[in-house]
């Protein structure tokens, strides 16, 4: 056990002389996929799903109900919170909205309001260009939305005044219809309080920068062990022997460098997580401990394993490199895995990088799990054993 102890401290140096190669190229990953991370957030989403809608209005001149009425409908906030409206005569508006600079415009015909009093209900005409875009479609659904709620309460006014009618009781018809308007009024105007919002995110209970900076530690974890190439490559044959004289196996030696790659790679991690919480990025928690030195032994039992069984520095990194980029895609790391194909989600189990990725989610404030420990406990598990018995 002695001579095992001394073999493991030799490989710990051996791994510390490494230290400064190690650590420039991780802080080179770092800003790279931290520009990468934000990045894709930037063109993911942006700022909002849907810019806001010009509209471009055509009012009858002299004529204060309908501009009153237009004023009433563009104070509702879920209108005033996607349109802008533009006031301007129609040559001007049909001009603009072949340029692109409205997404749609609405020519109010003369006597709107008395019309609607009267029941001779003259319509509003929205004009949209030949041209659709995201904008025009939102607003057309919007009037459509509004045009139905429309018909649906003139109709039953005017049911109610054929009723009052029928049973002979015309003088009522004021009365119930003033009635009516109050009873839609009070539904219509307030209708926001009919809708319950969810957030619905691609990134399930992380944001989207959240979710990159994830994918991005992981990425950095793995490519680290491009420059170990060299330091976990197998050891020579000579080597090899002299060691099994002494009683340190493939087994031990294989152990020796997972525990030397892990001291490394739980360096780089602590580094960056204190200084996500001296920025107060992120608030400590006891638990940050085991996960980092968790996720960096399964990355390091990745590494290595992959390194034993290609048996060549040069082949490890290029099997390294591309092992990593489909484990994150496949864990969703890359595209989100809604994104994927159905046939393509269910393999997010059957990679290693599942299981760390929801490890480090703990780090963004997702609650803590046993079940990705286990797994990644398996999966650090079972590379470990695949080094060992198909070692070339």
């Amino acid at each position: 056990m002695g001579a095992y102890l001394i073999y493991i401290k030799l490989e710990m140096k051996r791994a510390m002389k490494t230290l400064p190669r190690f650590f420039t190229g991780a802080i080179v990953l770092v800003f790279l996929l931290g520009t990468i991370a934000f990045s894709a957030s930037k063109t993911m989403y942006g700022n909002t799903v849907v810019n806001r809608i010009t509209v471009g209005v055509v009012l009858p001149e002299a004529d204060k109900l309908a501009e009153k009425a237009v004023e009433m409908l563009v104070s509702m906030d879920s209108v005033k919170s996607l349109c802008d409206f533009v006031y301007m005569n129609e040559k001007a508006g049909r001009e603009q909205l072949k340029s692109g600079v409205l997404h749609a415009l609405l020519v109010v015909p003369n006597g709107l309001v008395r019309d609607i009093i009267t029941g001779v209900n003259s319509p509003i005409t929205i004009v949209l260009p030949d041209q659709k875009n995201i904008q025009s479609m939102v607003f057309k659904e919007l009037a459509d939305s509004g045009a139905r709620t429309l018909s649906v309460a003139q109709a039953s006014i005017y049911a109610a005044g054929d009723l009052c009618i029928a049973y002979q009781i015309s003088s009522e018809i004021r009365h119930v219809e003033d009635q009516l308007n109050r009873v839609y009024f009070a539904y219509s105007l307030p209708r926001e309080d009919y809708f319950r919002d969810y957030k619905v995110s691609a990134t399930e209970d992380l944001s989207v920068i959240q979710y990159y900076a994830i994918s991005a530690a992981m990425l950095c974890l793995f490519f680290s062990g491009i420059p170990l190439a060299v330091f976990c490559r197998p050891d020579k044959l000579v080597l090899q022997q002299k060691l099994k004289m002494i009683n340190i196996g493939r087994e031990k030696q294989i152990l020796a460098k997972i525990l030397a790659v892990t001291v490394l790679m739980a360096i780089l991690s602590f580094v960056a997580a204190g200084t996500l919480i001296v920025l107060e990025v992120i608030s400590f928690r006891p638990v940050f401990i085991f996960l980092v030195l968790l996720v960096s032994l399964v990355t390091a039992s990745i590494v290595v394993a992959v390194y034993s069984i290609t048996g060549n520095p040069i082949v490890g990194v290029m099997c390294l490199f591309w092992m990593t980029i489909v484990m994150l895609f496949l864990a969703g790391g890359l595209v989100p895995s809604v994104f994927l194909p159905e046939s393509m989600r269910g393999l997010a189990d059957f990679v290693p990088v599942t299981a760390l990725i929801d490890l480090l989610k703990v780090f963004a404030g997702v609650e803590f799990s046993w079940t990705p420990v286990t797994r990644a406990v398996l999966w650090g598990t079972g590379f470990y054993l695949a080094a060992v018995l198909i070692r070339r």
